[in-house]
């Protein structure tokens, strides 16, 4: 049977789940596996009885029983009827929960779509992870062979299109992605792009004593303080492991700890890291021989994880269950975790980067201990496990299985070719468009450096909001004295702090001690700090922008400092999403020499075809030029080579629309990307007193020209960058500070034009200027949206 895992809410709008692909008069073989949240947390549906509702797009509806599975999860089952799937097309479901004839809730909407009985052999049975297994061997061999074969793959794409339909339209475990979804990661993924697919491993068909239904294992101990897991614990019997498989209140705890003993009840959780990804992922060790080799590839293979303990806790000194992980052989343990009261909790906790790797053993494994406070003469001590499962976020890239650069060329040529032939079935977000600013990729120069210092903390994150609305942000980096990294562009703190001095004589100390003194609104942000890189690679990380970072001055680097560098992005998670960039062209060869997967730029005051050619001479590198610089000739020329274009640093957008008409994969701007990217626009309007109103650019995703039309007895808010078509319509929605409308204020839109809308200030009751230097004072939100 097969099994689409989804999540829906009760609360939310269902609109991750996609469209959920089942055949036509398949009856009783495909089953909608669903999760039950509420305000993103399970659903308890103690109780309840539960019933799939289905409309079709002629009106008719369908209800059916469908099966509580997990009461505390909130999972439940439909195995699909022939009536539900009688009719091809979109229908729209949802489930609904009764107590006997009361209905109590029902989730939000979602679709399905019913096609044409699939009669392909191999799709039938399978998920999401075994498909994307066959796709990492498929790839496998092209790398294996010769060009022939990837030519071949360019002609197949038409056959294999309906193939990746069907395979993709079946979710991964725990997932919830669409076929869309599934295919864009597909392209991410021959695009030489990391993808990560996340696995969920429990207990479930554990048999006692043997690891070869399900490699993870169970066990108890004793003892007066925190034991190691290489202690002598006691194995859990098979009463014991039917008890964690499900989280139905019954729970694991192997004895009550008598008073008079004095000891701490624990109860190990030992997750075979080697078995969950061999089970998930077959091709995954292929080429490793040793444990050793296998430990290597699950470090660099494994982003982050999770795990999941499901308990409490009981002690003289408090109610509370506490969890940390272990690794015996460095006698290490994490950060401890607790949860406290007298219900079940999750006292589970997430490891990423080199301190999760830290936990992982030799022989593959994750021990997390699971424990209460010891018992004392005043009382017993119990720590009960309902339920313990781990997710792990596993990340995949082509250069796993693509090394030469013929491989990469050839297979970066097939990407193209595949986003051209299956263009109509993918998001235009991985499409190039030459005339649609929302395809180009917005780079803010040294963060949003318009309206914050640049190189600052608060530079960096203003690029990530809606004003900002960057895809990468760019700093520039020097080394210091003592071997850190920090992000200024001058050689010197001179120009940019209260200090003197070049950075590589000075220590982060001392660097730290210095207060940023230069840039724009200096004044609204006192004592910003200069920033290291690995605090600019965190913003990044946390916002999920790509930096672009610029080596500088690197004549006089030590190899070293090129080690030390490509380190520190490696250890970061941002080998493959990070692109550097360099006026220095011995710098890129040196950060190719350490790495193949980091995207180079070439930075060039002169763009003609002696850079291109330069530059195409290192793998996976562009051309960064200074806009003037820019022609079509050379734009087609980079793209003939693979080769993708960056042009700085542009702040007016007549340029920047030219530059996207010529085609440019990038442009750099110390100005937000919002007024560009943005479906709607968000201004806020500031009048104080005694001063004229003006847009506050704090708050607003671009800067509006505000003009009072005296004949209208109104005010023209010009957008600084027009909707895109003139034809289009727009709305206002209009947002009053409560102390405002307390005094008597009140707002009204006339008109919303492509280029501007108009506003109509009362104050009670009458129509004012707002644009004199009266003793008006107040506050007004505006949203525009375009449809």
């Amino acid at each position: 049977m097969i099994n689409y895992p989804v999540r829906l809410s009760t609360t939310e709008p269902n609109n991750p789940v996609g469209v959920l692909k089942i055949r036509q008069d398949d009856n009783g073989t495909q089953k909608i596996v669903a999760r039950i949240t509420t305000n993103s947390k399970p659903q308890d549906l103690t109780g309840l009885e539960v019933a799939f509702n289905m409309r079709t797009t002629e009106g008719n509806v369908v209800m059916e029983k469908a099966v509580v599975k997990d009461v505390k999860l909130g999972i439940i089952e439909y195995v699909v009827s022939g009536f539900a799937t009688q009719q091809a097309g979109r229908n729209t479901a949802y489930f609904t929960f009764f107590i006997g004839d009361d209905e109590q809730f029902s989730t939000k909407d979602f679709s399905y779509f019913v096609t044409n009985s699939v009669t392909s052999e191999g799709v039938k049975g399978c998920d999401y992870i075994w498909r994307f297994e066959d796709l990492l061997e498929y790839v496998t061999d092209l790398a294996n062979q010769s060009q022939v074969q990837l030519d071949k793959l360019i002609n197949d794409v038409a056959d294999i299109q309906q193939q990746i339909d069907d395979m993709f339209a079946l979710i991964a475990s725990q997932g919830v992605l669409s076929a869309d979804e599934v295919r864009q990661l597909m392209i991410k993924f021959l695009a030489g792009e990391d993808i990560e697919v996340t696995v969920t491993s429990d207990f479930t068909g554990k048999i006692a004593g043997s690891n070869v239904e399900n490699g993870n294992n169970l066990k108890w101990i004793h003892r007066p303080s925190l034991v190691s897991p290489s202690d002598n614990w006691s194995p859990a019997t098979q009463v014991y492991i039917n008890m964690i498989n499900k989280l139905d209140g019954v729970s694991f705890a192997a004895t009550a700890i008598a008073s008079s003993n004095r000891l701490m009840p624990q109860i190990g959780i030992e997750f075979n890291i080697f078995r969950i990804l061999e089970e998930n992922f077959p091709l995954i060790f292929n080429s490793s021989t040793t444990d050793a080799e296998k430990l290597n590839i699950a470090k660099n293979s494994i982003s982050s994880l999770k795990y999941d303990v499901f308990g409490k806790g009981q002690s003289p000194a408090n109610n509370t269950i506490y969890t940390v992980a272990w690794k015996h052989t460095d006698n290490l343990h994490g950060n401890q975790n607790s949860v406290t009261g007298t219900t079940i909790q999750n006292a589970g906790n997430s490891l990423s980067g080199d301190y999760m790797r830290a936990f992982f053993t030799k022989e593959g494994l994750l021990n997390v201990v699971a424990y209460a406070n010891a018992s004392s003469e005043s009382g017993t001590s119990i720590a009960s496990v309902d339920y313990a499962s781990i997710d792990l976020t596993v990340k995949f890239n082509i250069a796993d299985f693509v090394v030469t650069k013929d491989q990469y060329d050839a297979l970066k040529k097939v990407v193209d070719d595949l986003k051209i032939e299956i263009s109509s079935n993918l998001t235009e977000s991985f499409i190039r468009s030459g005339v649609n600013l929302s395809s180009v990729k917005f780079i803010g120069h040294r963060g949003l450096s318009s309206n914050a210092p640049e190189n600052t903390i608060e530079s960096f994150q203003q690029g990530a909001t809606r004003r900002g609305a960057f895809w990468g942000i760019e700093t520039d980096v020097h080394r210091t004295k003592d071997g850190f990294w920090v992000c200024m562009h001058d050689q010197t703190v001179d120009r940019t702090t209260d200090g003197t001095g070049a950075i590589k004589d000075l220590t982060l100390a001392q660097i730290k001690a210095l207060t940023i003194d230069y840039g724009s609104n200096i004044g609204t942000y006192p004592g910003l700090k200069v920033p290291t890189f690995e605090e600019y690679l965190t913003i990044c990380k946390k916002n999920s922008l790509v930096p672009i970072i610029e080596l500088k001055d690197t004549a006089s680097y030590p190899e070293s400092n090129y080690d030390s560098f490509v380190d520190l992005v490696k250890r970061k998670g941002f080998e493959n999403k990070c692109v550097v960039i360099s006026f220095e062209f011995n710098a890129l060869e040196a950060i190719r020499k350490r790495s193949n997967r980091i995207t180079l730029q070439y930075l060039v005051n002169t763009f003609n075809t002696a850079a291109i050619t330069q530059a195409s001479t290192l793998t996976n590198c562009g051309i960064n030029a200074q806009h003037a610089q820019v022609t079509q000739a050379l734009v087609e020329a980079c793209h003939s080579k693979n080769m993708e274009v960056n042009a700085w640093t542009v702040n007016d957008y007549p340029i920047i629309e030219q530059l996207t008409e010529m085609g440019v994969d990038y442009i750099t701007t110390d100005r937000g990307a919002g007024r560009f990217v943005n479906k709607e626009k968000t201004f806020m309007i500031r009048k104080a007193a005694n001063q004229i109103a003006k847009p506050d650019e704090g708050y607003s995703t671009e800067t509006p020209y505000l003009e009072w039309q005296a004949s209208g007895n109104r005010v023209l808010v010009h957008y600084e960058y027009p909707f895109q078509y003139s034809g289009m319509g727009a709305t206002s929605y209009l947002t009053i500070h409560a102390a405002s409308k307390e005094a008597g204020y009140t707002f009204a839109t006339q008109s919303e034009l492509n280029n501007q809308l108009v506003l109509v200030c009362y104050k009670n009751g009458v129509r004012i200027n707002p644009m004199t230097t009266s003793t008006d004072d107040f506050w007004i939100g505006i949203t525009v949206k375009s449809f």
